[in-house]
């Protein structure tokens, strides 16, 4: 059935009880395929044949014609019917040995010549066979694959493009070919400029890694393709912790971080500019002697099949800490410190000193990164993902649905997980429509943190109604596609040297869940915010606001520091709340009943309070920002909440 995560064995199913089991000692049987005496519940013959040919592109004008029964003829006569006649000259080839799956079709069946102008192949559903169901509990049901979860497709033949190419025969053999290897060439190249392996005898202490190549089209903030990319990437998942590799932690930036800076600059009335550093990972070096295999498509040293690494590479499990650890060597090298920041207009001098070291390109002034189009106006900085909601909408097939104005009906926290509620019907994969929209959350969409964190609880076995609220969100992603995130644009109208903070709790909301904590950081606009489950069980809503409080107070001292560290002005943070029982908690040392039992850690934001680093005002509910990352209002009050929350 799979791999255990937990053990290095095997889940063992027994087919008579239907039980599951762990076993290391495991027999593979390659000569019997017990799948194979099921009876399929699909009435029509099924077969499947990899054949090469050359398949033409469809031309809708071609008239439509009957098709004989192809039980009584050959199969291949059928797929030069469904591609059409046309002349060789007109063929493309695209010989991959694709495998077809050709379904017996009833006679007098006539091809529709109105095609839908999908790109790459159209998927139709098929039933799938119904599994048995297992038996007792299993602990790592990731790793069992469950048919009835998992519909069967099949491909028409309507519009044959390869969109995502697998290997470098698909690339090589692809309708853009000579792009590609181009693209191969260009990566060839900057592989022999960075001395990036070198030919020896085969290691006889260490495997050697396999290699492949992934294949990419860069886009611009518009969707305008403007790159072909090939990358060459080892099998990382090969190495062995301890043996090829030691250490793999390497420092990254937040979100919260690029947002206060983008203020920060704004405010400076400075102009944000961008570099990009071509074949990054190459840059660094690897602590232990890797070999890999010929990679496919090189030509040079025929006679050597083995070689060794000088760089690091994509795919290696060191190599974002060595590429790290180049790019610090670097900065410190041309006269930068970490320990201090210093505001000025150096960028001709940054770019000439950074330019002796790494191969940059110069993208000017800054507008678009890590899917997120930057638009530097005069009083504030948008940020924008309209295209990467584009891309969530194209894959989960909703790009024409109805758009929605209201995130979620407001009894849709009272969503159950009944076991009679099964989908007959499957829509779309609920992982990735959950999945994907929490880039946005991450990024530039506040407003989706609680739906998303909400809607994440039914993951593993999401029913009807969930699968409704999901085409719910997604829905109301196409009527605020056009929301920007506005920094430095200060709504609230607070001085200057003030970070504002603030914290709501729904203790209770639904019978069926604990309470729902948010929290939200302002400085001249949304800068960072939290929406989830409390870790905790809370006796009261004053109790469930306090362990709200811990948590805000540790985001707003955290952005004190940060602003700290690039300023040298120390601010002060203001922790706003609407429960007038929770402060009196926080701000006075007094224990009662209903309080001896509260953990001594939550009390982080008493410290604080006394070493004047934060100041705990009540504000009035209605006011409250953070009441729209708890519950769930109507499209009037949402409407509200999301005005300062964007900055619109």
């Amino acid at each position: 059935m799979g791999y255990g995560e937990a053990h290095r064995a095997y889940w063992i199913l027994n087919l008579e009880t239907g039980n599951v089991k762990i076993s290391h000692n495991v027999k593979f049987n390659d000569n019997i395929f017990p799948a194979l005496s099921y009876p399929y519940s699909n009435k029509t013959d099924t077969f499947t044949i990899s054949v090469n040919f050359y398949l033409p592109a469809i031309n809708p004008n071609v008239k439509t014609s009957n098709i004989s029964n192809p039980t009584k003829t050959d199969p291949t006569q059928n797929i030069n019917t469904l591609a059409g006649e046309e002349s060789e000259s007109q063929i493309q080839p695209i010989d991959h040995n694709i495998p077809i799956e050709l379904t017996a079709l009833e006679e007098n069946t006539t091809i529709q010549t109105d095609l839908p102008k999908y790109k790459g192949y159209i998927w139709t559903n098929k039933p799938a066979n119904k599994s048995k169901e297992i038996v007792g509990e299993v602990g790592y049901p990731r790793n069992i694959i469950d048919n009835s979860r998992r519909p069967k497709h099949s491909a028409k033949f309507s519009e044959l493009t390869i969109l995502d190419l697998k290997n470098y025969k698909q690339a090589i053999n692809s309708v853009e070919s000579k792009n590609w290897e181009e693209a191969i060439s260009q990566e060839l190249q900057n592989m022999a400029k960075h001395s990036f392996w070198s030919p020896c005898n085969e290691p006889t202490n260490c495997k050697p890694l396999t290699m492949t190549w992934v294949f990419n089209q860069k886009r611009d903030e518009d969707g305008n393709l403007t790159k072909f990319k090939a990358r060459l990437c080892v099998h990382g998942f090969n190495q062995r912790e301890g043996i090829d590799y030691k250490q793999v932690l390497s420092p990254t930036g937040r979100l919260t971080s690029f947002q206060l800076l983008l203020t920060l600059f704004s405010r400076s009335k400075f102009v944000v500019e961008q570099m990009y550093v071509r074949c990054a990972f190459l840059n660094g070096t690897p602590d232990k002697p890797l070999y890999i295999y010929r990679p496919t498509g090189y030509k040079e040293n025929e006679k050597c099949n083995i070689f060794k690494l000088n760089c690091s590479l994509y795919g290696l499990k060191q190599s974002p800490r060595c590429w790290n650890k180049a790019l610090k060597d670097v900065l410190l090298k041309i006269g930068l410190s970490p320990r201090f920041t210093f505001w000025g207009n150096w960028n001709d001098e940054f770019k000439y000193k950074i330019k002796q070291h790494f191969d940059m390109e110069d993208l000017g002034k800054a507008k678009y990164a890590l899917e997120i189009r930057i638009t530097q106006e005069t009083d504030c900085i948008s940020l924008l993902q309209d295209k990467f909601i584009d891309q969530i909408l194209e894959e989960i097939n909703l790009t024409n649905a109805k758009p929605m104005t209201a995130p979620l009906p407001g009894n849709s926290k009272d969503l159950k997980n009944p076991m009679e509620e099964q989908p007959q019907k499957v829509p779309f994969n609920y992982w990735r429509a959950i999945g994907l929209p929490q880039y946005l959350v991450q990024c530039t969409r506040p407003d989706l943190d609680l739906l998303v964190s909400f809607l994440s609880r039914f993951i593993e076995t999401p029913r009807s109604s969930h699968f409704k609220a999901v085409e719910h969100v997604l829905k109301y992603l196409i009527g605020t596609k056009s929301f920007t995130l506005k920094l430095e644009l200060n709504l609230l109208k607070h001085q200057e040297t003030n970070i504002l903070g603030f914290s709501n709790t729904d203790w209770g909301g639904t019978k069926e869940q604990k309470s729902f904590t948010g929290s939200l950081i302002y400085y001249f606009g949304t800068i960072g915010w939290r929406s989830h489950k409390q870790k905790v069980v809370a006796l009261s809503s004053a109790e469930a606001e306090y362990n709200s409080f811990t948590e805000c107070s540790q985001d707003l001292q955290w952005t004190r520091q940060l602003i700290y560290e690039t300023t040298q002005v120390q601010w002060e943070s203001i922790l706003h709340s609407d429960n007038q029982s929770a402060s009196p908690i926080a701000s006075n040392h007094i224990y009662h009943h209903g309080t001896t039992h509260i953990n001594f850690g939550l009390h982080f934001i008493r410290d604080l309070i006394d070493n004047d680093e934060i100041e705990l005002k009540y504000l009035n509910t209605n006011n409250m920002v953070a009441d729209s990352l708890t519950k769930i209002f109507s499209k009037l009050r949402n409407k509200e909440h999301l005005k300062i929350m964007f900055g619109t």
